[in-house]
């Protein structure tokens, strides 16, 4: 006869082959990236610490999502980058995989960026924004 698990037995989710995940909901500052690093990375050594192993935060979530116009001034984005490897050194040590989302400017187009990493190895989602190009928006 087998044994049930009470609510009060841990069970090794991972030994089972199963990882929890998380869909994490920061505060966040708009336009502060320095800022929004910290919510981050608060967030993520904290749901690691509960078990967590796959923590994806919103898209735009370093910079917020309103930034409008803001996102195509290079301070913001060059900002994000910046924060983006601040949260990737805070982290690197936990045992997670961490999407994070930020805007990426390349070759006069504007990219909203899913930035995924584990450890020290990372890879990209992106998306292209409808947005008009820095030549034909007059930035």
């Amino acid at each position: 006869m087998s044994e049930l698990a009470t609510e009060t037995d841990q069970v090794d989710w991972e030994a089972l082959g199963l990882l929890r995940v998380a869909a994490v909901t920061p505060e966040l500052t708009l336009g502060d990236v320095k800022a929004n690093v910290k919510h981050l990375e608060r967030a993520a050594k904290s749901l690691v610490a509960q078990g967590c192993r796959l923590l994806v935060f919103p898209e735009l979530c370093l910079t917020g999502y309103s930034c409008a116009d803001l996102f195509h001034q290079s301070a913001l984005q060059e900002a994000a980058l910046k924060g983006l490897g601040a949260l990737a050194l805070a982290t690197e040590n936990l045992p997670a995989v961490l999407v994070v989302g930020l805007p990426l400017a390349h070759e006069d187009r504007l990219y909203n960026l899913g930035r995924i990493w584990f450890s020290r190895r990372s890879t990209s989602l992106v998306s292209h924004w409808g947005w008009r190009s820095a030549k034909t928006s007059g930035r």
